[in-house]
């Protein structure tokens, strides 16, 4: 397995080398070439070889010696990844199973790759992991992994995940650790399943393998309106949120004796399902897990309190705009909006909208699509531009969850539409034009 070359950066090492769009990379230190795995662990190096069929079908070997961080200015023809490898299993929790019919193809992928899991921190389960991976992760060194793991009992976590013949994740876990991995963990909350004594059990074993694994986040299971002929599910209520919270904070408190660190972390849904204020950001410990909605919005309401102090004067951005939101966040961003109108002398209506493409128990902004955004502003006065989280938009594409482009929403709304950030400060910098 080789790399065809596309192009070679100006003055790079590649350059001195005297490899040319068309050569061929086969292999790092005589080792096959497989994917961009190896292409990071090797590059990283300060010497090692390269191997490479220049277009006269030649093979090429050539020494290289440089600074670890120094790129080698070689641009691929194709992803040095490839397509994600799919999921096996059939969790009767998996959101992908909630999807109405008829949208994107890629949006039905269920993901479960190791490797997107290093480099993008998708959360896999590690299910199907093979001899031929255990040794790459070994011998390439690999960290971070983000394991969902839902329960430890293996009996338990077979139902879950729907399949009998999948890898223990006990010793797994055991065994990443004595390779040096370092991993941050995920168990979705399913009341009835693996709450209670076997989440106990969970967060117990995880701790176990500390310091290797770094952290454990507990996300109430999703539900949306499209569950015919799914497992039978019981919401996360109030009652149980704050439940589980109680639980977490117990935990909480034992682990900073020990570790000096929280270590397991409710979501911020978890909160705000039980109707409960957000910790401050002491609890997050640095937020290992933001990027899976654990201290979201208590990073973002500093960011965006330390901006808003910093503005003295400043010409708003719009006279009058509107932002479209769902029910998580709603009270938040209507607090904003009323400090940076009152500030700024501007006017920001905030608009409330249901979720209907997925049902009204999701509610957050980042789901929503464009059909639920012209719904909740028809027969609202928008003013010149309607405000909503860039998280609308799919990841790396300018389109909406229901295929709707930017343009064709502006023309439903017959309105500027506007992205905003999803940082405190970029929010607010959104509705400011510049200081006075």
């Amino acid at each position: 397995m080789g790399y065809l070359v596309k192009s070679i950066e100006q003055n790079s090492i590649a350059e001195e080398l005297g490899i040319q769009p068309g050569d061929e990379i086969v292999d790092f230190n005589n080792q096959p070439f497989v994917d961009l795995i190896d292409y990071y662990f090797f590059v990283s190096k300060s010497r090692f070889s390269l191997g490479y069929i220049n277009r006269a079908g030649e093979t090429v070997k050539a020494r290289i010696q440089k600074l670890p961080e120094e790129e080698l200015g070689i641009v691929f023809e194709k992803d040095l990844l490839g397509p994600s490898r799919g999921c096996g299993n059939n969790c009767i929790f998996c959101f992908v199973d909630q999807l109405p019919e008829g949208m994107r193809k890629t949006l039905y992928h269920k993901d479960e790759d190791w490797r997107y899991s290093l480099i993008f921190g998708n959360y896999v389960t590690l299910s199907f992991l093979s001899a031929r991976d255990l040794k790459r992760i070994k011998k390439r060194k690999i960290s971070n992994l983000y394991v969902s793991v839902h329960t430890v009992n293996e009996e338990l976590r077979r139902r879950m995940l729907g399949r009998e013949n999948i890898l223990p994740i006990q010793p797994l876990l055991k065994k990443l650790a004595r390779f040096g991995v370092t991993m941050h963990t995920q168990v979705v909350l399913v009341p009835g399943e693996n709450d209670g004594a076997y989440l106990e059990e969970t967060v117990r074993f995880l701790k176990s393998l500390y310091p290797k694994v770094q952290s454990v986040s507990v996300i109430p299971v999703g539900l949306t309106a499209h569950r015919e002929g799914l497992t039978h599910l019981s919401e996360v209520t109030p009652e149980k949120a704050k439940d589980i919270i109680k639980s977490i904070n117990k935990w909480q408190t034992e682990n900073r004796k020990k570790f000096g660190r929280g270590f397991v972390y409710a979501s911020d849904e978890m909160y705000l399902i039980a109707g409960q204020p957000l910790p401050d950001s002491v609890y997050y410990d640095g937020y290992p897990q933001i990027e899976n909605g654990v201290g979201l919005v208590t990073k973002f309401e500093d960011e965006f309190w330390d901006a808003f102090e910093e503005w003295e004067t400043a010409e708003p951005r719009y006279q009058h705009c509107s932002i479209i939101t769902a029910g998580a966040f709603y009270p938040n961003i209507k607090k904003y909006a009323e400090a940076i109108s009152e500030k700024f002398n501007t006017r920001i209506d905030v608009i409330l909208a249901e979720n209907r493409f997925f049902g009204g128990k999701v509610n957050v902004a980042g789901l929503l699509t464009g059909s639920d955004i012209v719904t909740a502003a028809k027969g609202k006065d928008l003013g010149q531009a309607v405000c909503m989280t860039a998280n609308v938009l799919r990841d790396g594409e300018d389109i909406l969850l229901d295929d709707i482009r930017p343009n064709e929403l502006a023309k439903k709304l017959e309105c500027a539409v506007a992205f905003v950030p999803s940082d405190g400060a970029g929010f607010l910098e959104a509705f400011i034009k510049e200081r006075i």
